[in-house]
């Protein structure tokens, strides 16, 4: 009974780490997609923020497939269930995950600090941030160091029959170090830019939306929490095949949702145009409206006027009319194109004598595009 329980713990340990660690990577890989799609096509204004995303999106893939290599090795199974050369590649590659997560951690804080700069416009606060990168490239840049030469030889850290001769770092103490360093900088950088967020000269409504998008960070500050917790536990591991699971799946949930949650002040422009594009279809194919109205005025008093449906080569996009259509004798037309946003009036005289004004408003595309780019 104790056994067929134990085989049932090993299934569940490994089916947790695969499903985890795949769905993280389908929401880290739809994240850098929409954001790249919205800054690149969109605002077509790609940022030095947003390719250091990319490069920790690269990498955490390269996270993904290194615990794939592991899973097909046996990770998540007993010691007792496992080849002598099964683990010894295991904990190669674990040297290699190391590697991956602090890497990946780096670059995706700074991503969201080079997406400060963007907005900053006071010198204190550039400083700041400046300065946060500084510091996370150097300890980032000590921590790899130290996990590649934490024994001497090398080969120490896959010595699973404790036979070679080593000098190694109590690599347990080292790691919950780093781990409680993270965890910091992932508040430090959350909280950085709330100061200068509330100074924005914008309504409160907005202001709020902006914090509240920002402040997802948290939600990668909790799993950094969690991840400690679970490094705590593997400190005290007596069986490090088994018990790794928790540590990896945390590992990978906090930089996927790091990814997913500093994505998000960039996909603003792209939920922009969504709900426009969504609107104008809306005004255009609605039960009331059977499309634009297009007028060419005459002297003669007739006119040209026919309506142009969606998807008409000669529609204007974002274009609408305030008219009614009348049997009108006269026409002056008035138009100001001096800007993006065009303006024309048609001063209609119906049959019966009175006075009709037809006012046509028409927002350019490019204006639209230019309202998106100057969002973050």
């Amino acid at each position: 009974m104790a056994l067929h329980h134990d085989d049932a713990q090993v299934a569940r340990n490994r089916l947790e780490i695969i499903a985890v660690t795949t769905a993280m990577c389908i929401v880290g890989t739809i994240a850098i997609i929409l954001r790249i799609f919205s800054r690149y096509f969109i605002v077509r204004n790609p940022g030095k923020d947003d390719w250091s995303m990319v490069v920790a999106w690269v990498i955490s893939l390269g996270y993904y497939t290194e615990t794939l290599v592991d899973w097909k090795l046996g990770l998540g199974m007993r010691s007792t269930m496992l080849r002598l050369e099964d683990m010894i590649a295991i904990m190669k590659s674990s040297l290699a995950i190391e590697l991956t997560y602090y890497v990946a951690v780096y670059f995706i804080k700074s991503s969201i600090i080079l997406l400060y700069l963007r907005f900053a416009t006071q010198k204190r606060f550039r400083i700041l941030c400046e300065a946060t990168i500084a510091l996370l490239s150097i300890y980032t840049l000590i921590c790899v160091v130290v996990i590649i030469l934490q024994c001497r030889p090398v080969a120490k850290l896959w010595d699973v029959t404790g036979t070679l001769p080593a000098t190694c770092i109590n690599s347990g103490l080292f790691f919950l170090i780093t781990a409680s360093f993270n965890l910091a900088s992932d508040i430090w950088v959350t909280i950085l830019p709330i100061k200068t967020l509330i100074g924005i000269q914008s309504p409160m409504r907005e202001k709020v939306a902006l914090i509240f998008v920002f402040a997802m960070g948290t939600f990668s500050c909790v799993a950094a929490m969690i991840r400690l917790k679970a490094l705590v536990n593997f400190t005290h591991s007596k069986d490090v095949f088994f018990d790794t699971v928790p540590l990896d799946i945390w590992s990978s949930i906090e930089i996927n949702v790091a990814i997913l949650c500093s994505s998000m002040p960039s996909l603003k422009p792209l939920l922009f145009y969504w709900s426009r594009s969504e609107r104008n279809k809306r005004i255009n194919h609605g039960p009331n409206s059977k499309g634009y109205i297009r007028s060419n005025a005459s002297g003669s008093g007739s006119g040209n006027n026919r309506r142009i449906h969606h998807g008409d080569p000669e529609a204007i996009p974002g274009s609408f009319a305030m008219t009614s259509r009348l049997n009108r004798e006269n026409n002056s037309k008035i138009m100001d194109a001096s800007s993006d946003t065009e303006s024309t009036e048609n001063i209609l005289t119906s049959s019966d004598g009175k006075i009709y004004i037809e006012t046509r408003v028409e927002i350019t595309q490019n204006m639209k595009m230019e309202h998106a780019r100057n969002m973050v």
